[in-house]
């Protein structure tokens, strides 16, 4: 049986998720604020974790940063519910969260992503991903995408907006609990996706020695560890 706890501070949402994850399956632990949220981690240990960004009094970032810290060896599936705002994308960033959606969540969008998570061992399997906010300049234009792989040459982008083989594009992102990596990149491969977004591969092309010794430390970190970030 998968354990889920949702950290929301809407009991309406919260009352709706559980409702539509009721399965025996599941198990589902419920919690409004930070403090009940660690109780409950430390007591279930589940298996996913939704939290609000927000969440009260500290924050679904803080629970994010202490559950990875502190329990490492559980491989909690994070994922934080957020707006649309840069400072909240970069917040998530930052957190070492799994996934992020936007808010205000629709609840069955979320349960089917909890069930795509939980039913497939995607999430457990040694493969380093790392879930990034990339602040991109492309033809005078920024915008935030996300990251699902990352290599010690490049990274792979998702993202709605259109890029074509060559392009050059200015990326900013963080590592958990690492400093940020600015970087130029060269779209070298697309990906065509099932849905309006699509997947660029993109190589560094001004990562110093520095900055490549963050990104080998951290792969080497989620291959010790076996984890999706």
């Amino acid at each position: 049986m998968r354990r889920i706890l949702i950290a929301l501070k809407d009991g309406g949402a919260t009352e709706q998720l559980r409702q539509l994850l009721d399965s025996p399956e599941y198990k589902i632990f419920t919690s409004g604020t930070f403090e009940e949220a660690m109780e409950v981690f430390r007591a279930e240990e589940p298996d996913l974790v939704l939290a609000e960004l927000d969440l009260p009094p500290n924050g679904g970032d803080l629970l994010c940063k202490d559950i990875k810290k502190s329990f490492p060896s559980n491989n909690t599936f994070v994922i934080l519910a957020c707006g649309a705002t840069a400072a909240e994308l970069r917040k998530c960033g930052r957190s070492g969260a799994d996934s992020y959606v936007r808010t205000p969540i629709n609840p069955e969008d979320i349960t089917r992503r909890i069930n795509s998570i939980l039913q497939t061992d995607v999430w457990r399997a040694h493969r380093v991903l790392v879930k990034v906010r990339v602040e991109s300049s492309f033809q005078s234009e920024e915008f935030f995408c996300t990251s699902h792989d990352l290599s010690a040459t490049g990274i792979l982008l998702e993202t709605e907006k259109s890029l074509a083989r060559g392009d050059i594009i200015h990326c900013s992102f963080f590592l958990p609990d690492m400093e940020r990596i600015r970087t130029a990149c060269r779209v070298v491969r697309i990906i065509k996706g099932d849905n309006a977004k699509q997947s660029y591969g993109a190589e560094f092309i001004k990562l110093d020695e520095h900055q490549l010794s963050i990104v080998n430390e951290f792969i080497s970190i989620q291959r010790g560890f076996g984890n999706i970030i």
